[in-house]
């Protein structure tokens, strides 16, 4: 078969045609053969006809390797012309549809949630990671760069990040840096002392409640709280605070279970105290 005639033939069919929706465009004389950009060079194909044209290329060319990885690109999408020129009419119409966008956002984003839950908190592996810091180790930056750099990081425009923002990724960072470092006694006692006798802001109190409320602790984790307080005497309260709490729980009804339970508990605490003093 004359593959030459052929492609002649259908590369003389394209020239001066005007050519209503999809098409491709196709270099006469390919750029892997020395084929350049010009418009003497360029023709608009029918997906089908393109399929086809790069087939008998690699009819009359058959030593020369870009024109057999171009044909194998293209059947990748498609087997046979007519199924290539349906893929590729049907893609053209539909990837930048605001559908389409929206669901390869949403799967990136679901890609990349799994990965930095894979990978403690990163996009990249840990092999990444070290290959991105061999890559820049020893590189020095500009001035401009690092802004740049703190800017892109910070997400906000001009670079600037807000107290709110700045108090969250302190948080976090400092989450990040001692999660499952066990503590040395020693270093439980510096906390435990430099924390001691320390009043904490109503602000601060009223967030440590709002994070607490509704927590359920273990049996063990109880018994550790009622141990750290076991002896410690409460901040001292005023005679009007004492009034107060007094009427309001002078107002409340006790059910029984709740008189038992509190002359069970007298009723130990007297016990304890005999044994201690004995």
């Amino acid at each position: 078969m004359n593959y030459a005639a052929h492609y002649d033939r259908l590369i003389a069919r394209s020239c001066g045609r005007k050519l209503e929706g999809y098409s491709e465009r196709h270099h006469v004389l390919p750029r892997c053969m020395g084929g350049d950009e010009s418009a003497a060079n360029l023709v608009r194909l029918e997906p089908e006809e393109h399929y086809v044209a790069h087939q008998l290329l690699v009819k009359m060319h058959p030593g020369v390797i870009g024109l057999l990885t171009a044909c194998i690109v293209m059947s990748k999408k498609g087997s046979g012309n007519k199924l290539y020129g349906w893929l590729r009419r049907r893609y053209s119409a539909t990837k930048q549809s605001p559908e389409t966008i929206a669901r390869r956002s949403a799967s990136l984003r679901a890609k990349n949630h799994l990965r930095r839950a894979q990978n403690g908190g990163s996009t990249l592996t840990a092999e990444q990671r070290e290959r991105v810091a061999a890559a820049l180790r020893g590189k020095r930056f500009s001035d401009e760069h690092r802004r740049n750099i703190s800017a892109g990081r910070k997400g906000i425009p001009g670079g600037k990040c807000s107290d709110e923002r700045k108090e969250k990724l302190r948080r976090e960072k400092l989450s990040k840096r001692f999660t499952g470092i066990p503590l040395s006694e020693e270093h439980r006692k510096k906390l435990s002392d430099a924390h001691r006798g320390k009043t904490l802001p109503l602000a601060q109190r009223a967030k440590i409640a709002a994070a607490a409320s509704g927590r359920i602790f273990t049996p063990e984790t109880r018994a550790k709280i009622a141990a750290s307080l076991r002896g410690r005497k409460g901040p001292k309260q005023s005679a009007e605070t004492i009034r107060k709490r007094v009427a309001k729980l002078t107002g409340q009804r006790r059910t029984e279970e709740f008189k038992q339970r509190h002359r069970d508990w007298a009723n130990a605490r007297w016990a304890r105290e005999r044994a201690q003093a004995a």
